[in-house]
């Protein structure tokens, strides 16, 4: 729809997008990560960094609508049966751009049409909005609403939820916090970046 945009273009690009805690992030460590939605579009994680000095700006998008296990071409009775459980770990796992955070929204989505619940999530940052149906939802963003995955996770314990989304393992504390919350009576649904079960059990 446009030329190729110049590095200054694309600077000024990042800073009139970029909240003001992502534009100060990128200022200090040359790179940032924060949600964007374009209406009629969807919804794109944007990230943005610098190569050779110059800036460099991507966005992933997601619909504005949920997908559905059908629109993601999954398995009813597996995907029913993940959905209906009432606690433990359940893990999508998989490379970038396999479909780990459209997953989850959908099993999220059954969710909230179906049983009556107290939905957390936390996400860096949110990707698909969600809104209240036949369960109340509550999404956390990473350092707007919360500082870390960890906290977030420990801090959800005393909310009342019957539903945790931790958007990512990333380290050994945020591991651990859901390890722990689903041991305790929640689900707890997350993701982890993986290509093979072996690789899942060796990492947590």
């Amino acid at each position: 729809l446009m030329p190729a945009l110049s590095g200054p273009q694309i600077y000024n690009l990042i800073k009139q997008l970029s909240p003001d805690d992502a534009w100060q992030n990128f200022l200090r460590d040359h790179q940032n990560s924060f949600g964007f939605h374009q209406k009629g579009i969807g919804f794109a994680r944007a990230s943005s960094f610098l190569k050779a000095g110059q800036p460099h700006l991507t966005f992933r998008y997601h619909p504005e609508e949920i997908p559905s296990f059908d629109d993601l071409n999954m398995p009813q009775d597996v995907m029913g049966r993940l959905a209906k459980l009432h606690d433990g770990l359940v893990l999508i796992v998989g490379n970038t751009g396999s479909g780990k955070s459209s997953t989850c929204a959908a099993l999220l989505d059954w969710i909230n049409r179906h049983r009556k619940l107290h939905i957390l999530t936390l996400e860096d940052p949110v990707e698909f909005h969600h809104y209240s149906k036949k369960s109340t939802i509550s999404q956390r963003n990473m350092g707007t609403d919360v500082k870390a995955f960890d906290l977030g996770v420990e801090g959800a314990l005393r909310h009342d939820p019957d539903v945790i989304l931790v958007g990512e393992m990333r380290d050994a504390r945020t591991i651990r916090a859901a390890i722990s919350a689903a041991a305790t009576g929640h689900l707890v649904l997350t993701t982890l970046h993986a290509s093979d079960a072996a690789t899942v059990v060796d990492r947590i």
